[in-house]
């Protein structure tokens, strides 16, 4: 079995004006989590952000653990 190293969430809108369609991505491992946002028509409403959190302690490294077992089996 593979081991996993980070899970990676990809989306994207599907209807509506292009004034609100957007991309956006969120990456988790077992150190970080990431998240980020790009609208296809920047406005002064949708704009584009990110933001990232990382930590060393040990909730999210169970937290991922348990995720990525339950990945691997898909």
């Amino acid at each position: 079995m593979t081991e996993v190293s980070k899970i990676t969430l990809i989306g994207h809108s599907g209807w509506g004006p292009v004034e609100e369609a957007y991309e956006e991505g969120l990456t988790v491992s077992d150190a970080e989590v990431t998240y980020r946002y790009h609208p296809i028509k920047a406005t002064a409403e949708n704009v584009a952000h990110r933001w990232r959190y990382w930590t060393d302690g040990p909730a999210l490294v169970n937290a991922f653990e348990n995720l990525a077992a339950v990945v691997s089996t898909w």
